[in-house]
């Protein structure tokens, strides 16, 4: 069980704190692909200032939430449009799915780059710079030039769960059925879950070196060597906008808040009364009494988890998620969920794939580089 840490006499400010917790535990993203729902449990404390939380529905297929203290309204609302400025702007600059109008995004790059140098963006570029340096640094796991064989397991997702979790049959014909509360599954039950073709694995993980992705700094452009390489966003997006929207909230004044999107938590300051913010880790056994596996205090810093279970579907006993693995083009089997936490929002979601993809004791030397904690739980659901 959670104990709570430090409840005021209040005892309706804390029934409502408690239904805002339950609530979270609830929410799921539709159509978006989510590495884990983190879970925001802010205990009912005595409290200094003015609390003010804004939701985002619209941005990077998934459910935000901002918790801010501020002097006032108005000064909580200035955060409030930050926070959306750069969801908003990130959101239509790292999407490799579809254009957007009067925007040179990755979907643009993926277009256009394989024939001629692309001018992009300040913000896209810099983006795009650390994407390609998070392959060296991550153990060669993060790879935004995967995009030709990440697209053909998303089709796959798409086609098998339509937002939610694909039923499926085990091997042992016991039924496994799961679905987002708010986008349930419009998958076809009748049809059987399809892997994506070996062959068009095989040709697409042809066109996924990194190194031919050539950026010009002089006119911030971006070419293809290989015209037919393509970038996806996937494995660093939410969590560089994370650190982006911590940077812009600290400049503004910002003194104490929690942002959440999907699987990444990033914390300014400490909850008014603790010694951080309180982040609960979901449990991701679906058998499980208690959906909250752990509770981190952070201060500072920011938590992202990645796992297998809140977006995949099931072949025989097999499950077949999102995170794949550039070195066999396959989702990635040796852990339910990996969670790091450290200083930078976006070296957190970098470790939290590479963590997830990596054996644990290169993992661990690799989380040290950074002074990052972490937490491995187990295909067995036990943990450490």
């Amino acid at each position: 069980m959670v104990q709570a840490v430090e409840i005021c006499a209040e005892q309706e400010r804390t029934a409502k704190k408690r239904a805002e917790v339950r609530r979270l535990i609830r929410i799921k993203a539709g159509a978006g692909v989510l590495a884990v729902l983190m879970i925001l449990l802010t205990a009912a404390g005595c409290q200094t200032g003015k609390e003010y939380t804004y939701y985002y529905y619209d941005y990077f297929d998934t459910f935000s939430s901002l918790t801010v203290y501020a002097p006032d309204e108005t000064a909580a609302k200035r955060y409030d449009q930050i926070v959306r400025d750069y969801l908003s702007a990130y959101d239509a600059l790292l999407d490799a799915f579809e254009p957007h109008e009067g925007v040179v995004s990755l979907y643009t790059v993926n277009e256009k780059a394989g024939t001629a140098p692309v001018a992009v963006s300040e913000e896209l570029y810099a983006f795009l710079e650390y994407g390609l340096a998070a392959y060296d640094k991550s153990g060669k796991t993060v790879n935004i030039a995967l995009g030709s064989v990440t697209a053909l397991w998303q089709e796959q997702l798409n086609k098998n769960t339509e937002g939610g979790q694909a039923e499926s049959k085990p091997a042992d014909g016991s039924s496994e059925t799961g679905s987002s509360e708010d986008s349930p599954s419009e998958a076809d039950p009748a049809a059987e879950p399809q892997l994506p073709d070996p062959d068009a694995l095989r040709e697409a993980a042809r066109h996924t070196d990194p190194s031919d992705v050539v950026l010009d700094p002089a006119g911030h452009t971006v070419y293809f060597r290989d015209p037919q390489i393509r970038l996806d966003a996937g494995a660093l997006g939410k969590g560089y906008v994370c650190a982006k929207i911590e940077e812009a909230l600290r400049a503004a004044g910002c003194r104490s808040a929690l942002f959440s999107a999907g699987g990444n938590v990033m914390t300014i300051g400490t909850y008014p009364g603790l010694a951080g913010w309180n982040v609960g880790i979901r449990n991701p056994d679906p058998e499980a009494a208690e959906q909250v596996y752990t509770v981190w205090q952070v201060k500072d810093a920011s938590v992202v988890t990645s796992g297998d279970y809140e977006r995949y579907f099931m072949i025989g006993n097999t499950r077949y998620h999102h995170i794949i693995d550039p070195e066999t083009m396959y989702p990635g089997t040796r852990y339910h969920s990996v969670t790091v936490s450290c200083r930078d929002a976006a070296v957190a979601d970098m470790l939290s794939t590479a963590l997830f993809l990596l054996p644990e004791e290169e993992g661990r030397a690799l989380a040290a580089e950074y002074d990052a904690r972490v937490l491995y739980i187990y295909n067995d659901y036990s943990a450490g």
